[in-house]
């Protein structure tokens, strides 16, 4: 039976699609301590969402029996405030939203109770990681989800390799295959498809693309990863933002990952651009710290990292990037 529509994200179109939700998306996960360890029903969760009412998670603090606060102001100073007056343990946003905490300068308010700090939507780099868990001595638990299926996979408490999202959850059935639907080899990029109860109706008004993403049960999500043995899964990137080099393939995010690497850089975002030998060339927009590096010693530093085809050509630097109403970055306006 059909509960609500949630819109996507809307970074590749101008339109984002509307997911029908079900009301088994709202109670599968009534039993939190079988799935996820940041559930506790005596903590304190504070819901940090840019755009929307997060309708899903909400029903499962509230059938845990915990306490849940939204806040309306989220600039980061007077949001430690907020968190540090209502006792918040748990605070739960995207890794676009936590830029802002990582280049706080002032101490943490005394007495903050953080203890988890819970993110999704996209790839959470390995500095702001560090830095958040330094500053709050909190967790830094990430998860992959989709409007489409829900949440699929999630950080262990512990021992989850750096770099990723963990496991599936109980429930979950989780497959990489190539373009023909075939499950690629252990270690290999594939296309993630997920079955779970938590899976949508379709998309409203959207046939062809409700066909397209819902196949025979599974969710094709249009997301790349892959699998160690030990079964924890890396997210390498969407399949539609491939670049074209030269008949080579380059994913934006491998790209984006390796420059925010560099201590000047802050954060990146990297597209094609046409070129008329290559058919495109990488092309990457980049927020500094503070004084940009020079294009020259980006060149050289990605030269030591990455195949030649994947190092930008271009360079552009900006205050800021541009995005979603979910703080994704927006491809589209790349």
């Amino acid at each position: 039976m059909l509960a609500f529509a949630r819109q996507t994200s809307g970074t590749t179109r101008r339109l984002p699609k509307l997911a029908l939700r079900a009301h088994r998306q709202l109670t599968t996960r009534v039993d939190p301590a079988r799935w996820l360890w940041w559930y506790n029903p005596a903590r304190v969760y504070c819901l940090l969402s840019p755009d929307q009412f997060y309708v899903s998670d909400t029903c499962q603090i509230f059938a845990l029996g915990a306490t849940l606060v939204q806040v309306i102001d989220t600039h980061p100073r007077r949001l430690e405030q907020t968190l540090l007056r209502h006792g918040v343990t748990d605070l739960w946003t995207v890794p676009a939203a936590l830029h802002a905490f990582a280049n706080l300068t002032a101490p943490v308010p005394t007495g903050l109770r953080l203890r988890t700090i819970r993110t999704a939507s996209m790839r959470l780099p390995g500095e702001l990681r560090d830095t958040l868990a330094a500053r709050y001595g909190a967790t830094v638990a990430q998860q992959y989800s989709t409007t489409e299926a829900g949440v699929l996979i999630a950080t262990a408490q512990c021992d989850t390799p750096a770099g990723s999202v963990g496991t599936p959850l109980p429930g979950v059935t989780i497959r990489l295959v190539d373009e023909a639907g075939h499950d690629v080899p252990e270690g290999t990029s594939g296309e993630i498809i997920a079955r779970s109860s938590a899976a949508m109706l379709g998309y409203l008004g959207e046939p062809e693309q409700t066909t397209a993403t819902l196949r025979e049960g599974w969710i094709w999500t249009g997301d790349l990863a892959r699998r160690d043995p030990a079964g924890n899964y890396f997210l390498l990137g969407r399949q539609a933002h491939w670049i074209n080099v030269g008949g080579a393939k380059v994913l934006p995010e491998e790209v984006e990952q390796v420059l925010e690497e560099h201590p000047a850089v802050r954060e990146a975002a990297v597209a094609g651009a046409a070129d008329e030998v290559r058919g495109e060339i990488v092309r990457a927009l980049i927020v500094p710290h503070d004084a940009p590096p020079t294009i020259t010693e980006l060149i050289h530093f990605c030269r030591a990292r990455l195949a030649p085809h994947k190092v930008p050509r271009q360079f552009e630097f900006r205050d800021q990037l541009p995005r979603s109403a979910a703080l994704k970055i927006s491809r589209r306006e790349l």
